[in-house]
């Protein structure tokens, strides 16, 4: 979970949002809670990801809004988890490559 110290990108608050949704569909006062997104940052994020039909809204008389993550929404988070997965492999495999490539030169030290 993210702390007040440790600031998330747009797309990572997008991204937190749909994750949140994938069991239920959930009102704004538990995404809110769930996601750790308040008020009209919320507001605006659930907004965003309407317009581009990554969630739908539905409205019931007793319940009242709920949103729910759409066919789209579940490919784009699926696409984007994927992407962030390749790059912590690259990262590693990079790291491991360059650790590999580094030889200490001590010229001063004969063997």
């Amino acid at each position: 979970m993210w702390d007040n110290a440790m600031s998330r990108s747009k797309m990572e608050e997008y991204l937190s949002i749909l994750e949140v949704l994938i069991p239920q569909p959930l009102n704004f006062k538990k995404i809110s809670y769930k996601a750790n997104i308040k008020g009209k940052m919320l507001k605006r994020h659930l907004d965003f990801l309407l317009s581009h039909m990554l969630i739908k809204e539905h409205s019931f008389e007793k319940e009242g809004t709920v949103y729910a993550i759409t066919d789209i929404g579940l490919t784009v988070l699926k696409t984007l988890k994927a992407q962030e997965l390749s790059e912590k492999i690259y990262q590693s495999i990079l790291r491991i490559h360059m650790r590999e490539q580094r030889v200490p030169v001590y010229p001063e030290m004969r063997i």
